[in-house]
């Protein structure tokens, strides 16, 4: 198998990742404009280990200043 033969199967590799992770995250952003303001806050400010990741956070945070809450 040849180098480009091998870049181009890690590219789509890559490629597809990216997209799962793509999707995961309008999936969520979804989510989040049907959950209650309460949810949301408690997304955002859970921080522990076990809590949620920072994206979620930070998704949680944009959906509740687009509702017009201040941090």
């Amino acid at each position: 198998m040849s180098f480009w033969d091998k870049a181009s199967k890690v590219a789509v590799a890559v490629g597809s990742g990216v997209a799962e992770k793509m999707k995961e995250r309008v999936a969520f952003k979804q989510e989040c404009q049907e959950k209650s303001a309460d949810e949301l806050i408690r997304i955002a400010k859970d921080s522990g280990f076990f809590g949620a990741p920072e994206w979620q956070r930070q998704m949680a945070v944009i959906e509740l200043r687009s509702r017009g809450y201040g941090t």
